[in-house]
């Protein structure tokens, strides 16, 4: 059977589950569509799809905790600039200006057989970071929204980011916002 005769064979509900739309689902979780279709065929995704009224595959929706995210982020460590982007849910860009302010802290460990030198921001840092502040992507997520629309609602709200620099980092205080998180 074809695809398109597969949605029409989803049920209309999911009880009990968030769902969101597949296009969504897939943008939000940082998972190409072709990884989740590709499951579904396999029947791994039995019992976390259902149908809503739409045409093919715009008409299916996914358990939003269906595919935990492959490289999520455990703050067990000292961490990689992209891993304390992924963990923090901002760009690679912004830690870098957070570092250079001196929001995070950056330390360097050699290894003894290569005397190889490579470069984390600790944990210790990003502990203290999350305790004031929080960032567009960590919002985003909590409130399962795209941190586009998030951005412009708070410019609209009158709320700024922390000054870094004069670059625009999205990052914000959490007591000037109400942030419990």
């Amino acid at each position: 059977m074809d695809l398109i005769g597969q949605v029409e064979l989803l049920p209309e509900v999911l009880p009990g589950k968030s769902v969101a739309p597949l296009n969504a689902f897939c943008r939000e979780k940082g998972i190409p569509l072709a990884h989740v279709v590709d499951l579904w065929r396999k029947g791994e995704l039995d019992g976390l799809l259902c149908r809503v009224e739409g045409v093919g595959l715009n008409a299916v929706e996914v358990d939003w905790d269906a595919i935990c995210p492959r490289r999520k982020v455990q703050l067990n460590q000292d961490l990689s600039l992209p891993e304390t982007a992924r963990y923090l849910k901002i760009n690679v860009i912004s830690i870098r200006h957070l570092r250079d302010k001196g929001f995070l802290s950056q330390v360097r460990e050699r290894n003894p057989d290569t005397n190889h030198q490579k470069h984390y921001i600790s944990k210790a840092s990003i502990e203290a970071f999350e305790r004031a502040y929080v960032t567009l992507g960590q919002m985003a997520a909590k409130q399962r929204v795209a941190p586009f629309h998030l951005a412009r609602k708070l410019d609209i709200e009158g709320v700024c980011p922390i000054p870094c620099g004069g670059e625009l980092v999205r990052v914000y205080y959490k007591r000037e916002i109400g942030w419990d998180g």
